[in-house]
C-alpha cells in the first residue's frame, strides 16, 4: 500500500492503509489477504473459547476458572497473531519504524554510527557534571545520585563497545549483547543523548571546545544535529510505546524542553500529547504522596488492607488483576513497578511526573490541558535530597519513624523548588480555567477586576511564603543562615533568581492585557505599578544570572519572557502617566535589549527569539499609539518608515543613530545587526539593586 499524503507530510514511517488521493480505505490483494487473516484469527479464538467451555462445568466456580485460564491463552494467542501480522507487513516495508530484532539492529552500520556519536567517557563526565550543576537544579527531572550510578554501570558494560563503534567494528561479548538485547536499555542511551543535546543549546562554543566535544575549526551546529540524530535513533528503538520507562519519559521531557519552541506547532503538540499519555499509561498521575505510601505500608504491616487496594477505575469490563496506583489495564510491562512497597522508585516517579505536569500546565498555549484535576492524585515529591530518596526503602526496613523525622526538615533540599513550581502551576491552571469560563460567558478572555486581584494575591502569597533562602527582598539574602545555605548548595542562588523571575513573569502576564488602559486611568495606577514592578524584576534577574555563571538565562522561554518584559517597560516609557523616571527606565530598556542581543549571538542551535524584530517593534508602536495592527500590517519595510505620532524609544534611536534599513524577512544576521543597533545607547550596567525599583517608579 502506498503511504498517504498526510503521512508523507508528517514524515511518518509506517505502512499506511489509506489511499493517497481520497483518504478512504482501498481494497486490493493485500487488503483481501488481511481480511482472510482476520477471519482465520477470529475462527481460532472462538475455537479456543469453545474448547474451554466444553471442559468447564456450569457452576460459578468453573465460570471463574474459565476466565482465569482462557484469558492468558487469548492474550498469548493475540500476541502471536500481532507478531505474524507485523512480520507480513514489514516484509514489504523495509522502513519499519521499530526494529524487529535488537540483535540485528546493533550489528548494523547505523547502530555503530550513532553509538560513535556519543562522546567519550571523560567527555560525558564533563557534560553530565555541567548539567547536574547548572541545569538539573532548574529542570528537576533526574535523580542525581541514581543517574550517576547508571552512567557508571553503562560505561562499565559498554566502554569497549563504544571504542569499537568509533573504530567501525563491534565484537561484543555475551554480557554486552545482553545489555543491547533489552530494548528498554536503549531508552537509557537515548537519555544520555538527550542530556548532551540539552547542554549543547546552553553551552557557548568555547565551552564545548573546553569539554573536547568540538575542534576549533568545527561547526557547533553539526554537533547539535549529530547528537539529536543519536537521540532519535536510540529512542525510536527503545520500544517506548510498548514498554515505556522512566528513562524514556525523562529523555522525551528533556528533548521537548528544547524542541517545543522550534518544532512546528502541530508536531510539538503531538510530541507533548504522546509524552503525557505515556506517563499516564504508566500510572504516574496516580501515585499519591510519600506520606500516603507510609500510611498504606503501616496498615499492611498490621494486617489491614490499604484503601488504595479497593480503589476502582473505569475499566470494569475487563478482568485483569488490579494495578495499585495505575489504571486497570493488560500487563504490558512490570505490573509491580510502582506498587506502594517500592518507596524509592515511586518517589523518583513523582519527580518525573511533576516535570511532565509543569510542561502541560505551563506549555499548552491555548490548547486544552491533558492532565485533568479530577484524575490526578500524584503530589509533589517530599522535601528530600536525591541520595535520601534512594535510601528510603532501607530507612523503612530499619526504622520507619526515621522517614517521618526526615520529612519534617525545614531546610532546602534537592526537591524544594519542585514544590514551589507546583504551586505556581496550580495558580496558572486556575487562571486558565477562569479565562475559559469567562470566554464562554462573554466571548472575551479578559477577567474582571476581582478575579485578577484574587489571582494576583495567590501569586503574591507564594512570594511571601518562600523560604528565606529563596526570597529577594534586599534584606533576606544577606542573612547569615541564608548565606551559609547558599555556600553549601551553590545552586540555590540560581534557583532563587529563577523562581522570582518565574512568579513575576506570571504577574506581568496576568496584568499585561490591561496595562495600557490602566496607564491612562488614574484609579488603576496601582495595578499598572504592580505590572511594571514585575517586568522590572524579570529584567533585573536576567541581569544578575550571568554573574553566577548560570546558563539558565539563555533558555528560549527565558528569552521570550525577557522580550515581553522589555515591551511592558517600553510602553510605560512611552506613556505620559507620570509613573516612572523616564531616564532610568530608558536605561533599563536598552540594557535589556543588549543582553538579548548577546544571548542570541552566543547560541549554537540556530534559533533566535528575534525572528522578525521589526514586526515586534511595530507591534509595540501599535499598542503605544492605540492603533490597530491590521490596519497597517505588514508594516513598512524599514524603521525609517515608521509613522510618527508621539516620541517613542524606536523613533528616538532612529533619529540619533541612523539604523540600517532592514526588511522584516531579512536573515538572522541582519536581524541581529538591528538588535545590536538598538542597544547602542546602553550605559554601563549597575549592580542589581531591587530597592531602586521604587525610586524608578516614582513611589
Amino acid at each position: 500500500m502506498p503511504i498517504c499524503e498526510s503521512c508523507k507530510l508528517r514524515n511518518v514511517a509506517h505502512m499506511c492503509t489509506w489511499d493517497s488521493s481520497i483518504d478512504v480505505p482501498s481494497v486490493d490483494a493485500q487488503s483481501e489477504t488481511n481480511n482472510s487473516m482476520t477471519d482465520e484469527n477470529i475462527r481460532r479464538i472462538v475455537q479456543i473459547v469453545l474448547e474451554q467451555i466444553g471442559d468447564a462445568q456450569n457452576t460459578q466456580e468453573n465460570t471463574n476458572g474459565l476466565l482465569g485460564n482462557a484469558m492468558p491463552r487469548l492474550l498469548s494467542h493475540y500476541n502471536d497473531i500481532s507478531c505474524s501480522w507485523h512480520n507480513r507487513q514489514t516484509e514489504n516495508d523495509s522502513k519499519s519504524f521499530f526494529p524487529q530484532d535488537a540483535a540485528s539492529i546493533h550489528d548494523s552500520n547505523e547502530f555503530r554510527r550513532h553509538l560513535a556519536a556519543l562522546p567519550d567517557k571523560s567527555q560525558c563526565r564533563l557534560v553530565f557534571d555541567y548539567y547536574l550543576t547548572y541545569l538539573e537544579p532548574i529542570e528537576n527531572i533526574l535523580n542525581r545520585s541514581l543517574f550517576l550510578q547508571e552512567v557508571k554501570v553503562f560505561w562499565y558494560l559498554n566502554e569497549e563497545t563504544h571504542r569499537q563503534a568509533k573504530d567501525g567494528c563491534i565484537q561484543q561479548s555475551s554480557w554486552q549483547a545482553t545489555f543491547w538485547n533489552d530494548k528498554s536499555n536503549w531508552g537509557f542511551v537515548a537519555l544520555l543523548f538527550a542530556v548532551i543535546q540539552y547542554c549543547c543549546t546552553t553551552i557557548a562554543k568555547e565551552k564545548l571546545e573546553d569539554f573536547g566535544l568540538l575542534q576549533s575549526n568545527q561547526d557547533a551546529a553539526q554537533l547539535y544535529d549529530k547528537v539529536t540524530d543519536g537521540f532519535k535513533f536510540f529512542y525510536s528503538h527503545s520500544n517506548y510505546l510498548g514498554e515505556p520507562t522512566l528513562w524514556t519519559i525523562q529523555s522525551m521531557c528533556l528533548t521537548l524542553f528544547n524542541l517545543l519552541p522550534r518544532l512546528p506547532s502541530r508536531e510539538a503538540l503531538l510530541w507533548h500529547a504522546n509524552l503525557v499519555r505515556l506517563a499516564q499509561s504508566m500510572g504516574l498521575h496516580r501515585l499519591g504522596s510519600l506520606e500516603q505510601d507510609l500510611q498504606c505500608m503501616s496498615l499492611r504491616r498490621q494486617g489491614n488492607e490499604c484503601a488504595e487496594s479497593h480503589q476502582k477505575w473505569r475499566d470494569n469490563d475487563l478482568s485483569f488483576k488490579h494495578l495499585e496506583s495505575c489504571a486497570l489495564r493488560p500487563k504490558l510491562f512490570g505490573e509491580d513497578t510502582f506498587e506502594a512497597g517500592n518507596l524509592a522508585l515511586r518517589e523518583i516517579a513523582r519527580k518525573v511526573f511533576n516535570a511532565v505536569l509543569r510542561m502541560d500546565w505551563l506549555g499548552s498555549v491555548d490548547h486544552c490541558f491533558l492532565i485533568q484535576l479530577d484524575d490526578l492524585t500524584t503530589s509533589s515529591p517530599a522535601n528530600l535530597d536525591d541520595g535520601q530518596v534512594l535510601q528510603l526503602d532501607t530507612y523503612y526496613q530499619k526504622n520507619p519513624e526515621s522517614i517521618h523525622a526526615m520529612l519534617q526538615n525545614p531546610n532546602p533540599t534537592d526537591a524544594t523548588l519542585i514544590s514551589i513550581a507546583r504551586r505556581i502551576c496550580e495558580v496558572y491552571r486556575r487562571q486558565a480555567d477562569m479565562e475559559k469560563q469567562q470566554f464562554r460567558l462573554t466571548r472575551s478572555y479578559e477577567l474582571d477586576p476581582n478575579s485578577l486581584k484574587a489571582l494576583h494575591d495567590e501569586y503574591a502569597n507564594i512570594l511571601l511564603s518562600l523560604p528565606a533562602e529563596f526570597q529577594l527582598t534586599g534584606v533576606a539574602e544577606y542573612d547569615d543562615r541564608v548565606l551559609l545555605a547558599h555556600a553549601k548548595r551553590p545552586y540555590l542562588t540560581d534557583q532563587r533568581l529563577f523562581i522570582n523571575e518565574c512568579i513575576n513573569f506570571r504577574i506581568m502576564k496576568l496584568f499585561g492585557p490591561s496595562f495600557v488602559r490602566w496607564l491612562r486611568l488614574k484609579e488603576n495606577h496601582d495595578q499598572a505599578i504592580t505590572c511594571l514592578r514585575a517586568a522590572t524584576v524579570v529584567c533585573r534577574t536576567h541581569k544578575e544570572l550571568p554573574q553566577f555563571t548560570s546558563p539558565t538565562h539563555a533558555f528560549i522561554y527565558q528569552r521570550y519572557q525577557l522580550l515581553i518584559a522589555v515591551i511592558i517597560l517600553h510602553i510605560a516609557q512611552s506613556s505620559d502617566a507620570g509613573l516612572v523616571d523616564h531616564s532610568q527606565l530608558r536605561q533599563e530598556i536598552v540594557g535589556t535589549l543588549k543582553r538579548l542581543s548577546q544571548l542570541n549571538a552566543a547560541r549554537i542551535d540556530g534559533n533566535k527569539v528575534w525572528e522578525k524584530p521589526l514586526a515586534i517593534l511595530m507591534s509595540v508602536y501599535f499598542i503605544d499609539n492605540n492603533t490597530q495592527p491590521d490596519a497597517l500590517w505588514p508594516g513598512p519595510s524599514s524603521v525609517d518608515e515608521l509613522p510618527s505620532k508621539s516620541p517613542t524609544l524606536v523613533e528616538t534611536l532612529v533619529e540619533e543613530n541612523n539604523p540600517p534599513k532592514l526588511d522584516p524577512g531579512s536573515s538572522v544576521d541582519s536581524q541581529d545587526a538591528l538588535l545590536s543597533w538598538l542597544s547602542l545607547m546602553c550605559t554601563p550596567e549597575q549592580p542589581m539593586d531591587f530597592s531602586s525599583i521604587d525610586s524608578m517608579l516614582n513611589l
